[in-house]
Formats: structure tokens, sequence, C-alpha cells
């Protein structure tokens, strides 16, 4: 076990147990990777998807008024392509300012990304609402998923080449492109029951389909409601 962690298991505590329970079975302990700062987005344009988020928002609210404190803005709707950290890997696990020089290298992983995807991509939002885990995150499917899995692998395998591999252990997730209506933050706080959102969108009319156009690098946290993210760096497709 880290010297550290013994010195303070006397406090007690679910975290200081578990490790106990490691050192005792002589497992080794590692250090969680950091969680992610940044994050690789295509854009979805608000207005074409926001009746979608206001019957969702409505239909939970509806079920239970407590889920309201779970809905995402429709102005920050985006695909996700990739997550990464920009803060010094050592420092501190949460917070801290972007590093100058990994921030640089982003900036490069994104326009070499870019030139890979080689152009806009033509896209549409599914009103087929769908949950990740139990209940965490409801979201809207994104097409077409295989050109976005393409695209995604591009901004993966620039990162990679320049050296900033996305903070998490063993082989990546599958991707699933899509848009968060509402999301959990912390499990503690419930979850999202099937039966508040399950046919909420039915007989709502699709939104129409639209071209992204550029790749963004966004700062995650600090979000104003009804506003995009802080984008750092934007190159065109």
């Amino acid at each position: 076990c880290p010297p550290q962690e013994r010195r303070s298991a006397a406090g007690g505590g679910g975290v200081t147990r578990a490790l106990l329970t490691l050192c005792a079975h002589n497992r080794p302990w590692r250090m969680p990777p950091a969680p992610p700062d940044h994050f690789f987005a295509l854009a979805v344009p608000p207005m074409g998807v926001r009746h979608l988020f206001e019957a969702a928002h409505a239909a939970l609210a509806a079920h239970d008024a407590r889920l309201a404190a779970h809905a995402v803005d429709a102005d920050a709707a985006h695909v996700t392509m990739a997550v990464v950290r920009l803060a010094d890997p050592g420092g501190e696990l949460w917070g801290g300012a972007a590093d100058p020089e990994r921030l640089a290298l982003a900036k490069a992983a994104a326009d070499a990304a870019a030139a890979a995807i080689g152009g806009p991509l033509e896209l549409s939002v599914d009103p087929t609402p769908r949950v990740f885990g139990p209940g965490r995150v409801l979201w809207l499917p994104v097409a077409p998923a295989d050109r976005l899995a393409g695209a995604a692998a591009a901004v993966e395998s620039a990162l990679q080449e320049h050296g900033l591999e996305p903070p998490r252990r063993g082989p990546p997730p599958r991707f699933t492109p899509h848009v968060t209506v509402a999301k959990v933050a912390w499990p503690r706080r419930g979850s999202i029951p099937d039966a508040a959102w399950a046919g909420c969108l039915d007989g709502v009319a699709p939104p129409p389909p639209f071209a992204a156009t550029s790749l963004q690098l966004c700062a995650m946290g600090n979000r104003p409601p009804g506003a995009y993210y802080e984008v750092v760096h934007e190159v065109a497709l």
C-alpha cells in the first residue's frame, strides 16, 4: 500500500477501507487517471433541437419535479468526439489551468484531425431518446454513426500522435455519437427512471439535418446557463 494511505487508515471511510482490502489481497494499488478538463466537439445548432429538449425536459419535470435539475440546455448541444486533460496530469485532481504546452499540442491535434476528416459532416439528430447506464444520461442519437465514428477515430489518432492520451484505462469505449438532453452529474443524486422519458418524444417532429463545419476544442465546466461552452480553439472541416 502507498505509505500515505496506511497513515490515513485510522480515519476510516469507504475509500480507505477499499485500499486496505486491496492491500490485504496483495493487489497493486494504482492512482485513478486524472479526469478530463477539455473535449473535442461538433456543435449542434440549438434552434433545430430546442423543441426536442423542451419536450423531454417537460416530461421529466411532470414525472418528478426534482428531475428538472438534471436538464441540459439546448444551447449546449454538441457531439463529443474525444476528451482530454490539459492541466498538469500530476497536479490537482480537480481544477487547475491548462498547461500551455499541452494546450498547444491539443490545438495542433485539432488541426491535424480536421485535415484528416476532410470536410463538413452532414448530420441529423434522431428524436428517439435513450439512456446510458442506470439512468445516468438521457440522450439522442446522431447519424450517420459510421461517418462520425471515423471522425472520432481521426481525433483520437491525432491526440496520440501529439502525445496526449485520453484519460482512461483499458481499451477505448465504443463510440456512440449523441446529444445529451439530461444528465445526472453524481450517482448519489439519483437517476432518470425509464417511466420519466419513455415515449416523451412520440409524435414530435424530427429536427432538420445540419452541417458540422468545424471541430472545436472546448473547456469543461463553468458554463453559464443558456450559453455554450468556452471554445478555446476551432478549426474548419
